[in-house]
């Protein structure tokens, strides 16, 4: 089962908060998922995947899903909600992490994109100068040479799991091949848990192993919504269900999930005083705290 709908949401959304509040919102996206998880309560919501009807008529047909181009067509939709739609007050722009997974951040393409969505950014500011800009990602990225199945590695060493899963998987698989830098493991008994946590310590490429609990606390998440225990890869490897325990990947291969992908830039532009102060921001899901 993929993350496709808001069945999983534990709390309102920011859309849902702007509504009662009286604030209408836009929801720019190139996924339909997004749309499935977040759309609730929106009074705009595009989906570049699936654009049909008076959007598609207006915005014309985007770009393919895997290229850089699908960013600046999403931009070029949100300009025009700056300049015709002075009812919406919170504007929201998910762009693709696509153009990341293709190229290192050296090279030519992904220069051209970063210079694009920069220009796109400025006059996104030029347009509506009375606005706070708030710019934020969920995760980096990193060359990554080889793929795990723990799976099949613990299943080789006697000590079988009821199943792993990367949270990062979902149906785009051109991204990254339902791979991950991140991976759940659920456990057949809990007596398993200590020989399951010394042979996934033992692997080259395995940072760490946290129980549920542990990883929890740390890292801001529900336990229910974890695996038994959560592991987590070095800064070259990713986890994956394979037809074998292990397989290099290509020179060209860039992915997230570890811990090595967890800086990120956090953007607070135009704030006014009711905003907090730069020094407030630590983590990406407190650049909306005060919103609404």
């Amino acid at each position: 089962m993929f993350l496709e709908d808001d069945s999983f949401l534990l709390h309102p959304t920011l859309f849902s908060r702007a509504a009662e509040q009286g604030v209408k919102s836009a929801l720019l996206t190139c996924k339909s998922k997004t749309l499935g998880i977040l759309g609730r309560d929106v009074e705009l919501a595009m989906a570049a995947e699936n654009l049909s009807g008076n959007l598609l008529e207006r915005y014309c047909t985007p770009p393919p899903m895997y290229s850089a181009e699908i960013n600046y067509w999403l931009w070029e939709a949100a300009l025009d909600i700056l300049n015709n739609r002075p009812d919406i007050g919170f504007l929201y722009v998910h762009t693709t992490d696509y153009p990341m997974h293709r190229w290192r951040p050296d090279e030519q393409e992904s220069l051209e994109h970063l210079r694009r969505v920069d220009e796109y950014l400025g006059e996104a500011a030029r347009r509506a100068p009375d606005a706070a800009l708030l710019l934020t990602a969920d995760h980096g990225m990193n060359g990554k040479k080889v793929c795990l199945d723990l799976a099949r590695i613990c299943a080789g060493r006697d000590k079988p799991l009821k199943f792993a899963v990367s949270p990062l998987a979902d149906r785009l698989l051109e991204h990254h091949g339902g791979h991950g830098g991140v991976s759940y493991l659920y456990l057949n008994h809990p007596d398993d848990t200590r020989g399951v946590m010394d042979i996934l310590l033992s692997l080259e490429g395995v940072d760490d192993v946290l129980d549920r609990k542990t990883a929890a606390q740390r890292f801001h998440l529900p336990a229910d919504r974890l695996g038994d225990l959560v592991v987590f890869a070095g800064p070259d490897c990713v986890f994956g269900t394979l037809e074998e325990e292990k397989i290099a990947l290509p020179d060209n291969y860039r992915n997230h999930g570890s811990l090595h992908e967890s800086d990120i830039p956090v953007i607070a532009y135009n704030l006014d005083g009711s905003h907090a102060s730069a020094s407030h921001y630590n983590y990406n899901f407190e650049l909306t705290s005060g919103l609404f």
